[in-house]
């Protein structure tokens, strides 16, 4: 992202994910990819994927008497990151609410909260809400730093809840992997949410906060509202290469993929920041979305 914000922006110099150089409105910039397949077909809320509240929704049970994972596997009760010793950071928000589960939180016309409401490892989640403004920054988000080599991959179950109104030029930052040797965030890539008319896609980016520009890696691919998605974003610095995956669908597929120009002075290990949550920037729509199960790992 170019620019700054807020309380995470002032400690890390930066604006969360993306200026919106490259929005909707380039709409000639990639091209449109459906993916269909969900975790979930609605999470832990009604079946037909309907907007819930936590007022009116309970963790779903299963016939046996076990409780269900929310997205329609056996019963579990081993907590997702019981099984994740390895994992530069796991989260599930199982035990945790965002504000003790990440290094930063940033809420600017926006708030982070648990919910019982929709969730895919039981029985909770993150929700992230962001207001609908005129003009500025709304952001509902956190962010954890670490230390790394050249390779990371970042994944997260998202589910986009809703958007106030569906609209062009439109778009919300859902998760980042970024630089921050010195402070601020100099470079890194992310993934976004763009709302373009009634079709939600995805699109992978490239931002450098030095340089101030902005690239989309690879083609946008056209996601479901209210249907759980288990997305990875990998980043290798070495081999100079960014994707994001479906690892929720058949055979994992390469969604977006794309050759990235990192930092060329990088010293490993190095300094990292993993971002997740929803960042808008400028006249933009409200949005609502959950997260769950997120996990970082360097090879």
């Amino acid at each position: 992202m170019i620019g700054s914000m807020g309380a995470l922006g002032a400690r890390t110099g930066r604006s969360v994910l993306a200026a919106l150089l490259c929005v909707a409105a380039a709409s000639g910039c990639s091209l449109l990819v459906s993916v269909d397949d969900d975790l979930s077909g609605g999470g832990g809320g009604p079946a037909d994927g309907g907007t819930t509240s936590p007022e009116a929704s309970t963790t779903p049970t299963t016939d046996g008497g076990g409780t269900a994972t929310g997205d329609g596997s056996p019963p579990t009760t081993t907590p997702f990151c019981s099984g994740q010793a390895t994992a530069l950071f796991c989260e599930d928000f199982d035990t945790k609410d965002p504000a003790s589960a990440f290094g930063y939180v940033e809420q600017q016309s926006g708030k982070v909260s648990r919910t019982g409401a929709q969730y895919v490892s039981p029985g909770f989640a993150m929700e992230a809400h962001v207001d609908a403004v005129p003009n500025g920054i709304a952001s509902a988000l956190g962010a954890q730093e670490l230390s790394a080599g050249a390779v990371l991959s970042a994944e997260a179950k998202v589910r986009l809840e809703a958007r106030t109104t569906p609209a062009p030029d439109r778009s919300a930052d859902l998760m980042s992997i970024e630089l921050i040797r010195n402070g601020p965030a100099e470079w890194g890539v992310g993934l976004r949410a763009l709302s373009l008319g009634d079709v939600p896609t995805l699109e992978l980016f490239q931002y450098d906060n030095v340089k101030k520009t902005e690239t989309v890696l690879g083609p946008r691919v056209a996601i479901d509202e209210k249907a759980w998605m288990s997305l990875r974003v990998r980043v290798d610095l070495a081999g100079k290469t960014a994707e994001v995956r479906r690892m929720d669908a058949a055979g994992s597929p390469v969604l977006a993929a794309g050759t990235i120009a990192p930092p060329v002075d990088v010293v490993f290990p190095t300094k990292w920041q993993f971002v997740v949550g929803l960042y808008t920037q400028g006249a933009q729509t409200g949005w609502t979305a959950q997260f769950d199960d997120l996990l970082v790992r360097a090879p």
